[in-house]
């Protein structure tokens, strides 16, 4: 899934019946088939399949939890509810077992639901608590710094604006990153 969810795609979308699994099965399987539609930019549009995972996870602490959580939240936002989206998106920082690149992709998206809102201070905040997870990882620490500049961007403070901009351009040279 990490490195080529293209492949995992094919591959989930090949079960045949996967409505005869298990529950369990079920659940996962949908939680995975929509985590690898998001990681290929395929617009969810549809909540019907998180939920089965959402459902089955329930509100126990866990990454399948969190994650569930999380992918509802990105099916809210591609279908242009924000406010759901902060609400999913917050739970599943509730349901992190721990701090960890996930917990920072979850602000980092959060940062963004709160800056289309113009809500600048929350999203500074959010991103801000992204890069204090990411901070010793170059690779994806830009990131939340891309998200600050933007913050500062929209406010007009341009010397802000062009510090963090650059500081993320820097941890993109330091990882060699093209994107």
């Amino acid at each position: 899934m990490a490195e080529h969810p293209d492949s995992a795609l094919i591959f989930l979308e090949s079960i045949p019946f996967p409505q005869k699994l298990s529950r369990a099965d079920r659940a996962l399987y949908a939680l995975l088939l929509t985590q690898a539609r998001y990681k290929n930019y395929i617009t969810l549009d549809d909540d019907s399949l998180i939920k089965v995972a959402v459902d089955y996870y329930g509100k126990k602490k866990s990454l399948r939890a969190a994650q569930a959580h999380y992918y509802w939240g990105a099916a809210y936002r591609d279908m242009g509810n924000v406010p759901f989206a902060v609400e999913e998106y917050l739970k599943a920082i509730e349901l992190m077992p721990e701090k960890d690149d996930f917990l920072a992709m979850i602000y980092d998206n959060l940062a963004e639901c709160y800056l289309e809102e113009d809500l600048y201070d929350v999203a500074m905040e959010a991103y801000k608590k992204a890069y204090q997870i990411l901070h010793k990882d170059k690779e994806h620490a830009y990131y939340p710094l891309r998200g600050m500049a933007h913050v500062f961007l929209v406010q007009n403070q341009l010397d802000s604006a062009l510090c963090y901009f650059q500081k993320a351009y820097d941890c993109v040279l330091v990882t060699q990153d093209s994107s």
